[in-house]
């Protein structure tokens, strides 16, 4: 990783960054990338988060354009209510809503009224359909 660093202290110090940094970082160099998307430093950095005692709820914020756009964010529950995390879905919901049906460990899981069921995986920031519709 380093010829001047220790790889168990570069580690250190990535665990103690959040996210938004984290995911900053996969781009740094290939080896950082493989490190920080392995599922060990997830499952680490993910304990480090629960056990701190700064947690703060998130708000699934949905907003539409006259151009008929979709717009969703996540935004943390601060003070100021200005951090957040815009979200690109691949697939709109002008005829319902999305539904947050529950959160754990950064991974959001919404639903469409009976239509369809994803799971967003907010450190990645990807998705994956859990159900379709057959109709």
């Amino acid at each position: 990783m380093s010829a001047f660093l220790p790889e168990d202290l570069i580690q250190e110090i990535l665990f103690k960054l959040p996210i938004k940094s984290l995911v900053r970082c996969t781009s740094l160099c290939r080896t950082w990338n493989s490190l920080i998307k392995s599922p060990a430093f997830i499952s680490k950095h993910l304990q480090r988060t629960i056990s701190s005692t700064d947690h703060q709820s998130l708000f699934l914020l949905r907003l539409c354009s006259k151009e008929r756009e979709e717009q969703y964010s996540l935004r943390l529950d601060n003070q100021d209510f200005n951090e957040h995390m815009q979200l690109h879905f691949p697939f709109e919901s002008f005829k319902s809503y999305f539904h947050v049906i529950g959160s754990c460990n950064s991974l959001i899981c919404l639903a469409k009224v009976i239509q369809s069921c994803i799971q967003y995986a907010t450190y990645l920031r990807d998705y994956k359909r859990v159900k379709e519709d057959d109709t």
